[in-house]
């Protein structure tokens, strides 16, 4: 059996995010310092935020999921919002994909989430945490 386990993720990880995304068929970073620039050079970010969370197993990055921070204004307050990239899961260990999902719910240090990117693969895991859709046509 398979042992997976979920925790937040570190700066080192990003070469082996990128290998994850590319298995996965999603397009890799056009830049090898992109985590430093999303959130290093963020004015949101700081230690206590999380960048993300990953699923291990045997020592390998087999999950992913981001979290940048982003400012909103509304009725004349700052919202900060944790807006979710690159969330994958390798094929064979997706049935561990709400363990991501529910870290990405549980973040204390978020005034609202957003998922502004949800393929139909990945908006049928956040309607089982009774997501809302963001409307557009």
């Amino acid at each position: 059996m398979l042992t997976v386990d979920v925790r937040r993720a570190r700066f080192e990880d990003e070469v082996a995010v990128q290998n994850l995304c590319q298995r996965n068929g999603l397009e890799g970073e056009r830049s090898d310092r992109a985590w430093e620039w999303i959130w290093g050079e963020n004015r949101l970010y700081s230690n206590d935020w999380p960048l993300g969370w990953v699923l291990e197993s045997d020592e390998n990055i087999v999950g992913f999921i981001g979290n940048i921070p982003r400012a909103y204004s509304f009725r004349g307050r700052e919202w900060i919002a944790g807006v979710a990239r690159a969330f994958v899961v390798d094929e064979l260990f997706r049935t561990h994909s709400l363990k991501l999902i529910a870290k990405f719910f549980q973040q204390k240090e978020a005034d609202l989430l957003i998922f502004s990117s949800a393929n139909s693969d990945a908006e049928a895991i956040y309607r089982l945490a009774r997501a809302s859709c963001i409307p557009q046509q």
